[in-house]
């Protein structure tokens, strides 16, 4: 496409977006507060990893911890059962689903043997489309702005 420059010029732009939000960010997560990214498709929970721009913003930006027993999965994209989900959960979910599954997995979430867990108990469940997530920079651009405004109300 010979566009080299502007893309080079977008990723700048948008590193300095981030450096920004990272200077900025002034919710002070408690020690050892857990959370996981996570896409719940088809009855099957895909987890995120680290190393995206969600995952780097979650748990280096952020400070939360991806809980223990799902330290293996770090690299993101593995499936885990709905019974390891619910073993050890975590304090906030971060999701990526389209408003239909979203839907879906709320109305799952209803049933008792969710209901403990801190994330859904605490209604701390932050969804950004994966619509913006991945579908080109600005789109891109919109997602963070989305996650950094819903954190902020999810941790008033």
């Amino acid at each position: 496409m010979n566009r080299k420059d502007e893309a080079e010029a977008w990723i700048s732009k948008f590193e300095g977006k981030l450096q920004r939000i990272r200077d900025q960010i002034d919710i002070n997560i408690a020690e050892g507060t857990t959370s996981i990214t996570f896409i719940l498709y088809e009855g099957e929970i895909l987890l995120g990893g680290k190393g995206g721009t969600l995952g780097k913003l979650i748990y280096e930006d952020y400070g939360f911890k991806m809980p223990e027993q799902f330290e293996k999965y770090a690299d993101g994209g593995s499936v885990i059962s709905l019974e390891e989900f619910v073993n050890k959960p975590a304090d906030y979910f971060f999701t990526q689903m389209t408003d239909e599954e979203m839907a879906q997995m709320m109305e799952l979430f209803q049933e008792p043997v969710y209901q403990a867990i801190p994330a859904i108990k605490e209604n701390r469940i932050i969804n950004v489309t994966r619509d913006k997530w991945n579908y080109g920079p600005y789109l891109v651009d919109e997602a963070v702005d989305a996650l950094i405004e819903q954190v902020a109300k999810a941790h008033k």
